[in-house]
């Protein structure tokens, strides 16, 4: 989506200080890169939780899957 050529045509939609917050974008991702290195804004870097069959846990299905009949 082209926001800019939105914006354009509808002036009334852009709301304050969108053309700022462009424009400080891409200075602001090369700070975060220095800081943190290279990785999508917003990712918490941490790996994935093991499956829980390998922690010796089961999922618990809820009791509409539990087999019992009333």
């Amino acid at each position: 989506m082209n926001w800019n050529l939105i914006f354009e045509r509808r002036p009334d939609l852009e709301p304050p200080g969108y053309r700022e917050a462009a424009g400080l974008a891409p200075s602001d991702s090369e700070l975060r890169y220095q800081r943190n290195g290279r990785k999508r804004a917003g990712s918490s870097g941490k790996s994935k939780a093991e499956p829980l069959q390998r922690q010796g846990l089961r999922r618990f299905n809820g009791m509409k899957h539990s087999g019992t009949q009333d």
